[in-house]
């Protein structure tokens, strides 16, 4: 009896095809074709790597960083100048002149429970938000979303990483303050995305 057998394996360096004439169970001929592809498999390494340098370089591109970080300091000021500003209106009828620094702890903490400081703090910080997306976007002028997008994100770590005392506020605060900063940054960008267009 003649068996044909054909046998096909691939390996990193080649692909081999193999036909074999058995009869008996003895093999009187082989015939294989070997295809090297190590040369295309680099080829095709390097235009992958190259496809993901490029399209990495054309994000980069996409974000200006002297607009950022204009935008996320001028941001971040105007955040601390109205957190003093509603500190001194909200409790300067509870503290006496030259408080200490125990007095100044306690009012604090009372604020944290202040729902009316709370809503007006909560509001004006995402005013502050808009406004630095908008001026990243305004000084950045092409690509304004990707640019409010970067200053809404700083925002939001500065936020996490160095609000100072944020654990006594209540938890809806801090949800929708988190929950705020990157939609406000892109609202700012959007503002200046269609004065731009006008």
């Amino acid at each position: 009896m003649v068996q044909i057998q054909y046998v096909h394996s691939q390996t990193i360096a080649l692909n081999v095809y193999t036909i074999q004439v058995r009869a008996n169970g003895q093999t009187y001929e082989t015939m294989k074709k070997m295809i090297r592809i190590d040369r295309l498999i680099a080829t095709d390494w390097r235009f992958t790597l190259e496809n993901q340098f490029t399209h990495l370089e054309n994000c980069v591109n996409r974000f200006n960083f002297k607009a950022i970080a204009i935008g996320t300091a001028a941001m971040m000021i105007l955040d601390i100048l109205v957190s003093v500003i509603l500190f001194l209106l909200y409790s300067t009828s509870t503290l006496a002149p030259g408080p200490s620094q125990a007095a100044l702890t306690e009012a604090k903490l009372s604020l944290a429970h202040n729902s009316s400081y709370l809503m007006v703090g909560l509001l004006l910080g995402t005013l502050t938000t808009v406004l630095g997306g908008y001026l990243s976007a305004r000084i950045a002028k092409t690509l304004p979303l990707y640019n409010g997008l970067a200053v809404g994100v700083l925002g939001l770590f500065a936020g996490i990483f160095l609000g100072g005392g944020i654990e006594e506020s209540p938890w809806w605060y801090l949800t929708v303050g988190y929950l705020s900063v990157i939609p406000a940054a892109l609202v700012g960008a959007w503002f200046s995305q269609q004065k731009s267009t006008e």
